[in-house]
């Protein structure tokens, strides 16, 4: 009797065992099933399913599901372990609880922009996704900054940058340096000297214009290079070397009729993929064929920042600029848009300090985003 009691409770575990079993499989295919054509297969397991999922992807490639070429993610999935191959440098979420979600002026995406360049303006994400790159400094000294009030017969040094993030797409590589315009947003935050916490902040973008191509500081000529009368050589360049791998690239916007007449950002990379060659600039020549090495475009740097607003002439020194509207892609403002894109950008000015110009340099440190294990590197051409 004992011994058949024994053996019942043994055939209900083993048949609550397979029913459960049956039950989580059910619930993976209506998961799947249940979501809309063309939308990221995220799926959501139980806990014992997820973590068997985790344990057979950590430290091996991400699916090819696991990927949203709208979402912002570093080389490592911290939900699995696996790895993608390429990274997007810093993470924007760390500066929401100053500008707001990321998401909110970009049309729902953390990678890319509705604006993006190319002749249909949809070509950037599609064919060069991986080099979208976040570049966020948060609390930033006055001491890095400086400034110009725009109060009348006043110039006095009042502010500062305290808090930036910017998304610039530096393919700084062969594929990148043929092109002159590339796309990028910029959400700043500048606060008053006397009083740290009194800010105000610009939100814009738009295709930076990076003027011509330098190689070791020679003008190596390209078609639909700016005319030298038009532009200021010292101010947008791509400046790479043909024996080293330091590249940095200065962009900007100029002549707007908008809020803003003159912004622009600086960037730079210490590991690019490749030196150019100034007699065949084009060529993918990478210094590792085989995509497995140090040269891979992951360190980064935000070097240099400046932005001039049409500022108010007052003798009131804490006068305030704010705006809300849309731009072109070269920053002049524009009226009648009804959907993101390449000529209706958001240009917003929200309490921002009535300005001649503040600018901010930064002479930090590089920051790696190679987290690859030692001796291995998960980051392919062109990252």
């Amino acid at each position: 009797m004992a011994r058949f009691s024994w053996m019942r409770r043994e055939l209900c575990r083993r048949l609550f065992i397979v029913l459960g079993s049956v039950g989580l499989l059910f619930g993976v295919v209506a998961s799947r099933v249940g979501a809309a054509p063309g939308d990221p297969t995220f799926i959501h397991l139980p806990t014992v399913v997820e973590s068997t999922l985790t344990r057979s992807v950590v430290g091996r490639p991400c699916p090819a599901r696991y990927h949203d070429p709208t979402r912002w993610h570093p080389l490592i999935d911290p939900a699995t372990g696996c790895h993608f191959n390429h990274e997007h440098k810093d993470n924007p979420h760390v500066l929401d609880d100053v500008f707001g979600p990321v998401e909110t002026y970009l049309g729902g995406y953390s990678i890319s922009h509705p604006w993006q360049t190319g002749p249909t303006g949809t070509e950037e994400n599609h064919h060069k996704h991986e080099s979208y790159a976040w570049l966020v400094l948060r609390d930033l000294p006055p001491s890095a900054s400086r400034s110009q009030n725009g109060a009348i017969d006043d110039k006095s040094d009042v502010a500062f940058v305290k808090n930036i993030r910017v998304q610039v797409h530096s393919d700084m590589h062969a594929g990148g340096v043929g092109t002159r315009f590339h796309s990028v947003w910029i959400e700043v935050q500048v606060c008053y000297r006397t009083d740290p916490n009194d800010c105000g902040i610009a939100r814009f973008g738009g295709h930076q214009d990076y003027g011509e191509l330098r190689v070791d500081g020679v003008w190596v000529p390209l078609p639909g290079d700016p005319d030298p009368k038009d532009i200021d050589r010292l101010i947008a360049s791509r400046n790479h070397s043909s024996t080293n791998h330091t590249v940095a690239w200065v962009g900007r916007f100029n002549d707007a009729n908008g809020p803003i007449a003159y912004a622009g950002v600086r960037h730079s990379t210490k590991d690019a993929w490749q030196t150019i060659d100034p007699l065949n600039p084009l060529a993918l020549n990478l210094t590792c064929p085989d995509f497995q090495c140090a040269m891979n475009g992951s360190t980064a740097r935000l070097d240099f920042f400046i932005i001039r607003p049409r500022h108010l002439k007052t003798g009131d020194r804490f006068a305030r600029l704010n705006f809300r509207g849309y731009a072109d892609r070269n920053l002049r403002a524009v009226t009648g848009c009804t959907a993101l894109g390449p000529d209706c950008i958001p240009l917003v000015l929200e309490n921002f300090p009535n300005l001649r110009m503040v600018q901010f340099r930064n002479s930090g440190v590089w920051r790696e985003y190679d987290s690859s294990p030692p001796g291995q590197h998960w980051i392919e051409y062109p990252n």
